[in-house]
């Protein structure tokens, strides 16, 4: 999918996506509850693709910043939680030159382009002690999903690209 198509679909998104997410609570609070055991508090946090900044505002960290494609997620994200910092920008063109403990990408991987790309960007952002978490639902999951989808009980998502855990720990060597 094009980068213009994504933030688009992303920006029209916005309004709907809190609500979205209660109707699916149980995968986001798994999502949020993982996180809260990897992620200790009062730690420096990315999120890269940090929607509407939920999770990393449960991260609770000492200073948290936002990156995502949407002008209108991260508008969203302000208005939430001003006391975090919130960017618009792209992981495949990341423009951050500050480093942090940890950088958090969840269910992003899937809708990159360059993968490579976002992956190498890591260097800008992280020191040798910083610890990258990546969480992205198994594609097994992905007919169940677009039923899901077409009965109405999930957001609509435009189809993702498809890597192993062994195919991400790959790029990231």
């Amino acid at each position: 999918m094009k980068k213009e198509h994504l933030v688009a679909y992303f920006d029209e998104a916005a309004a709907s996506r809190d609500a979205w997410k209660r109707r699916n609570w149980y995968y986001h609070w798994n999502v949020e509850r993982l996180l809260q055991f990897l992620v200790p508090a009062w730690e420096t946090v990315l999120e890269m693709g940090s929607g509407t900044g939920d999770l990393l505002a449960a991260l609770k960290p000492k200073r948290g910043v936002g990156l995502d494609l949407s002008e209108r997620m991260t508008a969203v994200a302000k208005a939430k939680y001003p006391q975090m910092e919130w960017i618009t920008g792209d992981a495949e063109n990341l423009k951050i030159g500050e480093q942090f403990d940890w950088v958090v990408m969840s269910d992003l991987v899937g809708f990159l382009d360059d993968i490579e790309q976002a992956f190498s960007n890591l260097n800008r952002v992280t020191h040798p002690r910083s610890k990258v978490v990546i969480t992205h639902y198994n594609y097994l999951w992905e007919p169940v999903l677009r039923l899901a989808e077409l009965l109405h009980l999930k957001e609509k998502q435009p189809l993702q690209n498809w890597l192993s855990p062994k195919d991400i720990e790959n790029m990231l060597y």
